[in-house]
């Protein structure tokens, strides 16, 4: 679902359909209406919102967390990586981020 509404966002900015930090409402109806035609799954455009607000916010965290020293990003497994002292470290000081990490 992820992956369609992303799709959507970019080619409708191409489009110019962003309103400054937002998205114009037919934006929104656009995404549902994919969602529906490929997933056969019917979402409510505040929905659709809301998960733009959470996939911008995860974005937004995990740059912050790639940008600091001794942090990187492997594409192939699509993750950020950094050893277990360098995360032990992190998130002694960034504790808002420690409900969603499994050291390995």
């Amino acid at each position: 679902m992820d992956k369609i509404m992303i799709e959507i966002i970019l080619e409708e900015y191409g489009f110019g359909n962003a309103s400054g930090n937002s998205w114009k409402p037919e934006v929104y109806t656009r995404v549902c209406l994919e969602l529906l035609k490929q997933l056969k799954q019917q979402v409510h455009p505040a929905n659709v919102k809301a998960r733009i607000k959470t996939l911008k916010a995860n974005y937004f965290s995990a740059r912050e967390v790639i940008s600091q020293s001794g942090f990187g990003w492997d594409p192939d497994t699509q993750l950020v990586t950094a050893d277990v002292l360098t995360w032990k470290e992190y998130l002694q000081v960034h504790f808002r981020f420690c409900w969603n990490i499994q050291l390995y």
